[in-house]
């Protein structure tokens, strides 16, 4: 089977959630089934092709659909997987009743439905004019002092776009079923034959073996995110963290912040400001040192699709917390049990079962090792079945 994978950047190893789990399943389904990959991505990056690939292709915006065409019927491709690309999915409708290609068309959105109303935003605007010279200097400053049309079209276009690419595509794939409702409410329809539900895969190729859980932990709280307010709200794990180190049981625990982004220097000075002790910014790392040492995981995020760093968090017996701010946490944190999940922005339940776990450690103990159970439900080998069973349903 020939599959075509499409994300906005191109696929590789360090990239966000939506590029690492794509290669997570096209690696699984070319090791176990077989599959033939290719992927195409509209970001021109200067990075090498993944192994799995049989070739990744750049592909300009602006003859989009005649290389997408090329790339389909050049490569014989069975089935399109986009991720996330509304467009894509209609011009691969077009694209097979034009040529009479055989092609599957498969959608896949990574996102809290409607979460995209915060894409294209007056800062995305003025980054775009701050960054280029020239012509395309003076394209972007239009583009600026017209935001509010451009905003207004944006966001009165994106229901429809919903709605579209439902209908022209053959599956919609959720990442959990809670998305399905909220899916259709965006898109202003009613159906739901299409929809399927497949979670993100573990993200990190190890598990922590429950017998060296004692020699490994210590007092460290760890954050893995990319440094930003509108989705991440980084500012909400320093607040809380500083009403945390006020109380004597937190008097032997640290905070690290893994992870680098456009806010990294306000966030430095808040910490600067306020005098917040016993915290430390890593920058971009590799996780899996920090996620072996680390205890207690902290996410404060506004929303998220199906988030990688839970799981790799309770891969490494590391207790999350997270807020209750979108629907797929419930099916990673089972409250109480192998994490905590927090009602939305209340900052001193947050704080208290931060507290609770650092100074209970038969309690982390516990929760840790359910933690490593709990998280086998999203081996890559389960998920890759998943899919496989999902390309062979006719």
């Amino acid at each position: 089977m020939n599959l075509l994978f499409y994300t906005a950047f191109k696929i590789t190893p360090t990239k966000g959630g939506t590029e690492h789990t794509s290669l997570t399943v096209a690696t699984e389904l070319h090791k176990k089934y077989g599959c033939k990959c290719w992927a195409f991505h509209l970001v021109d990056e200067k990075l090498p092709d993944c192994e799995c690939f049989e070739k990744q292709y750049y592909v300009n915006g602006r003859r989009l659909k005649k290389e997408l065409r090329d790339i389909i019927v050049n490569n014989k491709i069975d089935v399109v997987l986009s991720q996330g690309g509304f467009e894509i999915t209609s011009y691969v409708e077009e694209i097979r009743k034009e040529e009479n290609v055989p092609v599957q068309n498969i959608l896949v959105h990574h996102f809290t439905p409607g979460w995209e109303v915060n894409f294209g935003t007056k800062i995305d605007y003025i980054d775009a004019y701050k960054s280029r010279h020239g012509l395309k200097k003076l394209k972007a400053l239009v583009k600026l002092c017209l935001f509010p049309y451009y905003r207004h079209r944006y966001l009165s276009n994106l229901p429809i776009m919903y709605r579209k690419s439902y209908e022209a595509a053959d599956k919609v794939v959720l990442l959990t079923k809670g998305y399905i409702p909220m899916f259709q409410e965006y898109g202003k329809f009613h159906d739901d034959k299409k929809f399927c539900v497949i979670p993100n895969a573990l993200s990190l190729p190890d598990i922590l073996d429950k017998s060296d859980y004692e020699s490994t932990k210590k007092n460290v709280v760890l954050v893995v995110s990319r440094l930003e307010e509108i989705q991440k709200r980084i500012s909400l794990v320093l607040k809380i963290w500083e009403q945390v180190t006020k109380d004597d049981r937190s008097n032997d625990w640290e905070l690290l912040i893994a992870g680098e982004g456009i806010y990294k220097e306000q966030y430095e000075e808040y910490v600067r400001s306020h005098k917040i002790p016993r915290m430390k910014f890593l920058g971009r790392v590799s996780p899996a040192p920090y996620y072996t040492e680390a205890s207690i995981f902290m996410m404060t995020s506004r929303s998220e699709g199906f988030p990688l760093t839970l799981n790799e968090a309770m891969q490494y017996g590391v207790i999350p917390l997270a807020f209750d701010s979108f629907a797929s946490i419930r099916d990673i944190i089972n409250d109480g049990e192998n994490g905590f999940i927090i009602p939305e922005m209340d900052m001193d339940t947050y704080k208290e079962k931060v507290l609770t776990l650092m100074e209970d450690a038969d309690l982390r103990h516990r929760m840790a090792m359910n933690a490593l159970d709990s998280c086998r439900r999203y081996l890559p080998e389960r998920i890759g079945e998943m899919w496989w069973k999902l390309l062979n349903k006719h």
